[in-house]
């Protein structure tokens, strides 16, 4: 399954979700910072799916996490020159 997305979708992220759902307490809170890095890797929309997929998970919000680092080799400058790197954050919490 070397370089295949579905597969890891299938056998990485939708078990990660069972996993976190099965071992958190309800009332408990899962978060993921994850981006969709092209339209064939849409890496948060196939994690949001997952979580809704699991009857228990009540979907809560989404926000920008900043990041004041240099990453994946990218800056993304602002006109003062500070590097501000922003990313979605998903939260979900488990409701039963």
């Amino acid at each position: 399954y070397a370089n295949n997305y579905q597969a890891w979708v299938d056998y990485f992220v939708k078990p990660t979700i069972e996993n976190i759902y099965h071992y958190l307490k309800i009332g408990g809170y899962a978060m993921i910072n994850i981006k969709n890095l092209s339209k064939s890797n849409p890496c948060f929309d196939d994690f949001k799916q997952a979580f809704e997929e699991i009857d228990g998970f009540g979907f809560v919000e989404v926000f920008d996490m900043t990041i004041k680092k240099k990453q994946y080799g990218m800056n993304y400058n602002n006109d003062k020159g500070n590097i501000n790197n922003k990313e979605p954050v998903m939260v979900f919490k488990k409701i039963k």
